[in-house]
């Protein structure tokens, strides 16, 4: 097909805008090939200057590990001192080599490189090796020492700075080449945009050509903003992912953050910044700027582990506390990954799990575990010694009515009798502590019993304590033992009382609590409902973790010797606890002392007690027999019945007793029978004593009662306790009235 003059026309005119087009974009690209390879020059020197001062600065910390090692072993004279100089003496010499390779290029950075060289040389020919050498240290060789290592330290922080002024230059530098590589790129795009446009204004508009290819371009159009629109669409639905895994990690209670190859934080969550307490700022610190070294010696070697060998560390226990509150003591759990950060760096992800909670009431678990093992063992040693009181108790009363009055030896049956009753007052205390004492509950005011023992709280506080009660008169009555509970109340008192020798405040408040499901999680060994609680308070010494950790066991306390049994705190745990309650202690030292008790509400009445007969001092001549499988507790009693005239019948266990039962030759009218034994316990055979005779009078008798059987309001009628140790009188005054409810 020929060509017309015009088509010849837009022919030249296209010839024209592809050479323009062509030599624009000949010196956009070469513009370009230029700007890179200045640029690339340019981050190569500034790389090497960064790697020059990194080496310098662990010179540096070699040179101050050997310096330490040295004076460390000679203070203390032990080898294992000398492990940082000798693990820094070989690291050392290599980095210095490398800084004299490195700053070849540079002869004034070289100087000052073998300057340094130098200087560690004279270091350690004139200080180091004589100090090694001799193993001692004179006055003047430690200045010396120092001289020379002030002079290393000086001349590597010279050097240090002027490589952070070249890196500073050369970052310039960098910098403006970039900018200068813009600017220059969007000029000739400018440059090449009005030739286009100038070219374009004198093209014929209806070129045949350009009408042809109209079509497809078009429709490349179309394809284009067919393209455009899915990837907005994909676009949004990346935004959408990534708003919602930010709204995840911010509101995550799990601490997750990511860290470079130089430890530094590059990213942190919400629950990191909690666990640190400091709200922002975190983005290119350490760790250890936010937190406790004891943390930081465990975290910084497991994120290097994980750098080398690319394994993940999970799970590892850290407990620490961060700089913002350092008394706290907080538990974690830290898990560590390999991660890969922009720009393909090699990083590490940590995932944080605060387990500072569950760590208290695992404590809290664990003591109530072992003051309840203490209680068994206490239970079980108090059983045993109240039935050797028993025997003490008995055969001193039973000698005491036998010795004349001017008998001289009758004194020191009185001071033994004095000492067995003491001795009965320590395992009452440990049964209490136990929980193995015998309780009379009854509904109990508590703001009446603190307002009944308020003048002999005042007389037993020094004048120089005052006393404060505040009471809430809306409480709600409890069900316990109002003897106990008064003893809880004075035991408390006059441990606030010892711990303010100087005088003080003791406050006494009551309040009701009801105590949650959330609350009953966190707390060991506490059920959820109402309470009512008191609370002791005094302005004294305080305690200690360790104190406070001890503070319930029997015979513990900080007292001088003579001054207490270390049996009253105990006892206030055992009560409360026998009781339904709970005890929590509040203190620190300097800063006071508080004691909660917490008692359950009582909603019903008085429970209805068993009557006590009026006391008939008639004597036999009823049938008695006694089961006690101790020796001495046995031999005694029947001594003290038959000595009063009645018929008395002995078996050593409750099978031996139902045996004798059944063989039908005796008529019993009562039964006096301990409750823990070898074989058929105590409880076990009165069951079975009833079944045979209904009406079956039965004294118990025990140490301390760990069968709900012989609680007094759970006895049967016609029944009765006696708690051990016990002496003769009250015996026969248990068994008269037992046999007199029988006879009338």
């Amino acid at each position: 097909m020929s060509l017309t003059i015009s088509d010849e026309r837009i022919l030249r005119r296209l010839g024209r805008v592809f050479w323009l087009g062509a030599g624009a974009l000949v010196a956009l690209g070469l513009t370009f090939a230029l700007v890179s390879w200045v640029n690339g020059r340019s981050v190569e020197m500034m790389l090497a200057t960064q790697q020059i001062g990194r080496i310098a600065r662990e010179a540096r910390a070699l040179t101050i590990d050997r310096e330490t090692g040295i004076r460390g072993y000679l203070l203390s004279k032990q080898p294992e001192s000398l492990a940082p100089e000798l693990a820094a003496r070989r690291p050392l010499n290599a980095k210095l080599d490398s800084l004299v390779k490195l700053t070849a290029s540079d002869p004034s950075m070289m100087d000052r490189a073998k300057a340094i060289q130098s200087a560690v040389g004279r270091w350690e020919r004139g200080w180091a090796v004589p100090v090694l050498q001799t193993g001692t240290l004179e006055a003047r060789d430690n200045l010396a020492g120092k001289e020379l290592f002030d002079s290393i330290r000086a001349a590597l922080d010279s050097f240090l700075a002027s490589q952070q002024r070249l890196f500073d230059r050369r970052v310039a530098a960098v910098n403006f080449i970039q900018n200068f590589s813009k600017v220059a790129i969007a000029l000739e795009l400018i440059l090449i945009l009005a030739i286009l446009i100038w070219l374009r204004k004198r093209t014929v508009k209806q070129a045949t050509m350009l009408m042809e290819h109209q079509t497809t371009l078009e429709e490349q159009a179309m394809e284009l903003e067919a393209q455009a629109a899915d990837i907005e669409e994909r676009s949004q639905a990346l935004q959408e992912t990534q708003s919602l895994l930010d709204f995840v990690m911010n509101t995550s209670p799990v601490g997750v953050a990511l860290f470079d190859s130089g430890h530094r934080l590059v990213m942190v969550n919400t629950a990191v910044s909690a666990i640190s307490g400091v709200p922002t700022g975190h983005v290119g610190k350490t760790i250890g700027d936010f937190v406790s070294e004891d943390i930081t010696d465990v975290i910084d070697p497991l994120i290097e582990g994980v750098l080398k060998t690319r394994e993940p560390a999970v799970n590892v226990p850290v407990t620490g506390s961060n700089r913002v509150d350092p008394t706290r003591e907080r538990h974690f759990l830290w898990s560590f990954f390999p991660v890969l950060l922009p720009g393909r760096q090699n990083g590490v992800g940590g995932v944080i799990l605060e387990t500072t909670q569950y760590r208290q009431l695992e404590e809290q678990l664990l003591q109530a575990q072992k003051m309840e093992a203490v209680g068994r063992l206490a239970g079980g040693v108090a059983h045993d010694f109240n039935n050797m009181l028993t025997a003490i108790l008995s055969y001193g009363d039973l000698l005491l009515g036998e010795l004349p009055e001017s008998s001289p030896s009758r004194a020191d049956v009185q001071e033994m009798v004095k000492a067995a009753e003491k001795a009965s007052d320590l395992t009452r205390q440990l049964l209490a502590f136990s929980r193995q004492q015998v309780l009379r509950p009854s509904r109990v005011d508590l703001n009446a019993t603190i307002d009944g023992l308020s003048k002999m709280m005042k007389r037993v506080t020094s004048n120089n304590i005052e006393l404060i009660t505040r009471l809430d008169r809306s409480l709600w009555p409890v069900t316990a033992d109002p003897g106990e509970v008064e003893r809880v109340l004075t035991n408390l008192v006059l441990n606030s009382r010892d711990a303010m020798p100087h005088g003080g405040r003791l406050i006494i408040e009551t309040s009701n609590a009801d105590i949650d499901e959330e609350y009953a999680r966190t707390h060991a060994d506490v059920v959820p409902g109402k309470y009512a609680m008191i609370a002791v308070t005094d302005t004294g010494e305080g305690m200690t973790r360790e104190v406070r950790e001890r503070l319930f066991e029997p015979f513990f306390t900080t007292k001088q010797k003579g001054k207490g049994t270390g049996l009253g705190l105990s006892s206030v745990y055992g009560i409360v606890k026998q009781s339904g309650g709970f005890v929590w202690v509040y203190s620190e030292p300097g800063r006071g002392t508080t004691f909660k008790i917490y008692l359950p509400r009582s909603d019903s009445l008085d429970r209805p007690r068993i009557a006590t007969p009026s006391r008939n001092t008639r004597v036999g001549p009823e049938t008695i027999l006694i089961v006690e499988d101790d020796d001495n507790v046995r031999q005694v009693a029947s001594r003290v019945l038959k000595s009063n005239g009645y018929r008395v019948l002995e078996a050593c266990n409750g099978s031996e007793a139902l045996a004798l039962f059944q063989t039908g030759e005796h008529t019993l009218d009562l039964v006096v029978t301990d409750i823990i034994m070898p074989g058929m316990s105590g409880a076990e055979f009165a069951e079975q004593l009833r079944a045979r005779k209904p009406d079956a009078r039965i004294l118990f008798t025990s140490g301390y009662t760990g069968d709900v059987a012989i609680r007094e309001n759970m006895l049967h009628d016609g029944e009765a306790f006696l708690e051990k140790p016990f002496t003769p009188n009250a015996l026969l005054t248990k068994a008269r009235e037992l046999l007199g409810t029988h006879q009338q």
